[in-house]
C-alpha cells in the first residue's frame, strides 16, 4: 500500500476512512487529515483515494502540471481543466 503523505495544509497525519451503507453493497474510500479535517472526495478504491491525496501541485508528476495552461491578463496561470477566476 502507498504511504500517505502529511496534510498539505497543516502537516497533520492522514488516515484512510471507509464509508459504506448498512448491508455493505456501497463502499467508498476517502483520506482525511486527523488535525484540520481536510479530505478528498469519495472514491471506489482506496488506491485511487491515496493517489489523489498524495498528488500535489508543483510535483513533477502532478496532474495539474500535465494540463494545458495559459496566462491570464493579470499574470496568473489558469489551468484549462480546472477553470479559474480572471
Amino acid at each position: 500500500m502507498t504511504e500517505l503523505r502529511p496534510c498539505p495544509f497543516c502537516g497533520g497525519r492522514a488516515r484512510l476512512v471507509i464509508r459504506h451503507n448498512e448491508d455493505c453493497t456501497w463502499v467508498r474510500y476517502l483520506i482525511c487529515c486527523s488535525l484540520c479535517d481536510a479530505k478528498t472526495g469519495k472514491y471506489k478504491t482506496s488506491d485511487l483515494a491515496r493517489t489523489v491525496w498524495n498528488n500535489r501541485v508543483g510535483d513533477g508528476n502532478s496532474y495539474y502540471n500535465k494540463q494545458p495552461s495559459c496566462e491570464t491578463s493579470n499574470g496568473q496561470e489558469w489551468f484549462a481543466s480546472g477553470g479559474g477566476n480572471f
